[in-house]
């Protein structure tokens, strides 16, 4: 039996359908070489198919080759600018060095060093001595101040030497009163007068002073409106008296609308330290008095007695108005600020301020 031989006309319908496969092939060949670009290692899959060959140009190669390097000179470097290490270290940036040396240059070495010599171990004591009070242990904390009075004499050495005497000088006057500086600040004429200048200078640029002396003296003017008798009769109780200044212009005011003589008495609660002060504003107030023709009269009373005998300490008469002049200051040297408001109602004033 004879097998007839295929011709190639028999197998051209075959060529045909591979042509159209060829071309359908072709047809989708970019896409794929483009993600084959974009998402695959191209050089290491032609080495798992082992076509790699380092004898024939990769188009692939050169082309990305060409393009950096046509991108190269868009970012090209300015030689001027100073290069920068391949790889930087961590011990590049040690800072010990270089600041070891910038701390004992402003004195501020540590503690643990200037004690061993004698230094500023008395930091500690002076936290102890704060600690101490916190506490209610004032015992323990005289017997700690009176080590550091020894030690910090006067305010001489290193700023924070002296930043510690004047912190000790300020526990001292806290827990003891500190009866060295009264004394010295009762001997001293010349420090009063700088401090009416200070007060002056504090009035001329803060409105609060003259604020709070226009309210008060206000509020008392106000009170004495309506009472029916011609002559005034009011007793002030001051807590913040200071040199007395605004009761200058209260009395200018009771004179003017007052048709006989009017009686102004003041009782002002003072500090153990201005009694020299007090003086002062005797004088000045009763001089501007008499040439207001004004009745005055004017008491002070020390904190430490109105402190043991509250409003029990002042002189109260049958028939005057009570007014109370109320100063922050009164609540931070009381006790008990619940029994200081007990005591203020049964004086029963007219007008607190």
């Amino acid at each position: 039996m004879k097998v007839q031989a295929s011709s190639p006309q028999d197998n051209q319908p075959s060529n045909t359908n591979s042509t159209d496969n060829n071309n359908n092939n072709n047809n989708q060949l970019p896409s794929m070489d483009e993600h084959v670009m974009r998402s695959m290692d191209w050089d290491s899959i032609m080495k798992e198919l082992e076509l790699d060959d380092d004898s024939t140009p990769n188009p692939l190669k050169t082309e990305f080759t060409t393009t950096d390097s046509a991108i190269g000179p868009l970012y090209a470097v300015d030689s001027n600018l100073p290069g920068f290490p391949d790889q930087i270290q961590p011990s590049d940036f040690d800072s010990s060095d270089a600041y070891q040396n910038q701390t004992t240059g402003y004195g501020f070495t540590s503690l643990d060093s200037v004690d061993n010599g004698g230094g500023f171990d008395f930091v500690e004591d002076l936290i102890r001595v704060v600690d101490c009070v916190e506490s209610d242990e004032l015992q323990l904390a005289q017997v700690i101040l009176s080590r550091l009075n020894q030690r910090l004499r006067s305010p001489a050495g290193r700023p924070l030497q002296r930043a510690a005497f004047y912190f000790k000088e300020a526990l001292g006057s806290l827990l003891t009163g500190s009866n060295r500086n009264q004394t010295r600040l009762l001997s001293s004429w010349t420090e009063i007068v700088q401090k009416i200048r200070a007060v002056k200078e504090f009035s001329s640029i803060s409105p609060i002073p003259l604020f709070s002396h226009f309210t008060a003296n206000q509020a008392i003017l106000d009170s004495l409106n309506s009472q029916t008798s011609s002559s005034p009769f009011v007793h002030v109780v001051d807590f913040d008296v200071g040199f007395g200044g605004q009761y200058a212009s209260l009395m200018r005011e009771i004179a003017e609308k007052s048709i006989s003589s009017g009686f102004l008495r003041v009782t002002a609660v003072v500090a153990e330290e201005c009694a020299v002060e007090t003086r002062l504003v005797k004088e000045n107030l009763t001089q501007f008095a008499a040439e207001m023709k004004i009745r005055f009269q004017i008491e002070f009373v020390l904190m430490k007695t109105f402190e043991m005998l509250s409003f029990k300490a002042i002189r109260f008469v049958d028939g005057e108005r009570t007014v109370v002049l109320i100063s922050p200051a009164i609540f931070r040297r009381l006790s008990g600020i619940a029994e200081f408001v007990t005591n203020l109602r049964r004086v029963s004033p007219k007008v607190v301020v």
